[in-house]
């Protein structure tokens, strides 16, 4: 704190002469004369919220009457005239909480739409061909202030961010088969990276979708990708809860979108995904939200990222067409199972491993934008076009696949059938057994139980039908968990004559 003296006009601690604050003179008066002298002070207006931000860490926070009575007097000298001289004295409560609910203060402050701890890229003009690296401190083409925490490689080649990426990820359970730079669920995870790191390039307006990691089994390693993809560019990510109950989920999510979080990361979610909250929350805009322990609302532009992850987890189809599926897949028992090279949160974090991830997304992005000419895909398949458009670009010029291809296991009422059918099926093995099911018996099964419409829309004949969906979602080894918690393995039958029959096994109860 600066050591303040009671004439004005003596110089302060760092030898700038401090300005004058005469606290006699009318309140709208007041604030503009004060909002002028902090206009290049990091005190902000986000979310019609007043910030503080930490130049050095760039923690920010709300800033209320009491504080600002004593953080003011760091820029200038508070006081009144007395006897043709001017004295120091502390600014009162009521007229600190009055200057700072005064529009005019408000307006003389510079905008907050985001503080970040690494430099992440921004459009540099209006036409959004060319792009750069956020500076450190304010920016006031984006809003965005920067304090540059963990410098790192910005001259990284797009051929070694390749390298890097794919060998640091070949050994994650992929769905899809095929060589890993093609495979959709890879790419998809790509994308929520990239989508982490260009946060900042989205422009108002353009829709985004969310991102969500399903898991056939306990262990496979869907909350560590999902928050790994998120730890370069935030560091420690914290969870937050789903609610089932929509009131208190859209506490969480309003809660959010005040505090201008940059991210929702929602961690095993089970059941059905279904509030309108939610939906609006990841593709809105902008989000209208109510202030909690208050009657104001405010609004947020949709500058995040939600990632959710869950075993099996189902959503409705308007939920469903905004995330974008991250599928994980292993038909053997995913626990206890041996690594080169372990994937661990804790390496992930490191900021060795962080300065590697960063330095690789800048330079697909940067290569993107030097050599691509900031190309966009072609055709688009999501109800986001545009933001489809610019990050499928960004991987389809380091020759990356298509991570927006329909996903193996969908989220909607044809996926859902079909796991509420291996649970069916399961239910009359015992465990440790293998038991044998003909063509017949699963659509009788499916039947019986309601489910063979939704599995099979539309099909005119449904024992083919069966077959060719079996193997077009590569669903023989497909591994689940029923009722019982038991896992399960659904597959072709060894004596099978093309397709013609399926086994399902129980594995053991482990004691």
């Amino acid at each position: 704190m600066r050591v303040l003296h009671d004439v004005a006009g003596v110089p302060l601690s760092d030898d700038r002469t401090a300005p004058k604050v005469d606290i006699t003179l009318p309140l709208s008066e007041l604030a503009r004369h004060i909002g002028g002298l902090l206009h290049d002070k990091p005190l902000f207006l986000m979310n019609k919220r007043l910030v503080l931000v930490d130049e050095e860490t760039g923690e920010y926070e709300g800033m209320d009457a009491v504080t600002f009575r004593s953080w003011l007097e760091e820029y200038a000298v508070v006081g009144k005239p007395n006897d043709g001289d001017f004295k120091a004295v502390s600014m009162s409560r009521d007229t600190a909480q009055g200057i700072l609910a005064n529009r005019v203060f408000h307006k003389q402050l510079r905008k907050l739409n985001g503080v970040n701890k690494v430099r992440l890229p921004v459009w540099t003009n209006d036409e959004r061909n060319k792009v750069e690296l956020l500076p450190p401190g304010y920016h006031e083409r984006s809003g965005i202030f920067t304090v540059d925490l963990l410098p790192y490689d910005t001259g990284m080649k797009p051929e070694d961010a390749c390298a890097f990426l794919l060998q640091f990820f070949e050994e994650s359970a992929w769905a899809e088969e095929g060589e890993l730079k093609k495979k959709r669920s890879f790419c998809a995870h790509l994308a929520c990276m990239l989508t982490s790191y260009c946060l900042e390039m989205i422009p108002h307006g353009m829709q985004h979708m969310g991102f969500f990691y399903s898991g056939n089994q306990q262990g496979i390693g869907k909350s560590t990708l999902a928050e790994g993809a998120l730890t370069p560019v935030f560091g420690e990510v914290k969870a937050s809860g789903y609610k089932r109950n929509d009131e208190a989920l859209e506490k969480v999510l309003d809660t959010a979108a005040h505090e201008g979080g940059r991210y929702l990361f929602l961690d095993n979610v089970e059941g059905k995904l279904h509030a309108q909250a939610l939906a609006r929350f990841i593709t809105a805009p902008v989000y209208d939200y109510r202030v909690l322990g208050a009657t104001k609302s405010g609004s947020a532009e949709n500058r995040r990222i939600v990632v959710i992850t869950g075993n099996g987890a189902r959503a409705n189809r308007d939920l469903e067409s905004r995330l974008l599926c991250v599928d994980l897949y292993l038909s053997s028992d995913a626990i206890g199972r041996k690594y080169k090279r372990p994937i661990t949160l804790e390496k992930m974090k490191t900021p060795a491993s962080r300065k590697l991830f960063l330095a690789a997304l800048w330079a697909l992005v940067s290569w993107w934008s030097e050599y691509c000419e900031c190309a966009r895909m072609a055709t688009t398949q999501t109800r986001c076009p545009e933001w489809e458009a610019f990050i499928g670009g960004i991987l389809q010029c380091s020759h990356f696949g298509n991570p927006f291809a329909k996903p193996l296991m969908g989220m909607d009422d044809q996926g859902d059938a079909w796991r509420s059918f291996f649970v069916k099926l399961a239910a009359v093995v015992e465990s440790g057994q293998t038991k044998t099911f003909e063509v017949g018996a699963c659509i009788a099964v499916a039947t019986e139980n309601d489910l063979l419409d939704d599995m099979l829309p539309e099909a005119k004949d449904a024992n083919r039908a069966f077959g060719h969906y079996v193997k077009r979602k590569h669903l023989r080894g497909w591994q689940f968990m029923d009722e019982q918690h038991r896992r399960c393995e659904f597959k072709k039958a060894a004596d099978s004559n093309r397709g013609s029959r399926y086994a399902v096994t129980v594995f053991p109860v482990e004691a």
